[in-house]
């Protein structure tokens, strides 16, 4: 009886660090990549905002 209980927290452990790897190399990746991609979010952003101040000036310009 004693055995199984001890298998059991074995294997728990086990399972718990394999979930803390996981979740550090996800975040790891996470935090990486958007590193990576920010220069890229930049300009996206500065283009998507001159996108839209062209539709506003034609929407809201005088002649038909």
């Amino acid at each position: 009886m004693k055995l199984s209980v001890t298998r059991r927290l074995a294997a728990r452990l086990k399972r718990g660090q394999a979930m803390l790897e996981y979740t550090m190399l996800s975040h790891a990746i996470l935090i990486g990549g958007s590193m990576l991609v920010w220069p890229f979010f930049t300009y996206l952003l500065r283009g998507l905002n001159l996108y839209f101040k062209s539709i506003f000036f034609i929407l809201n310009s005088p002649t038909p």
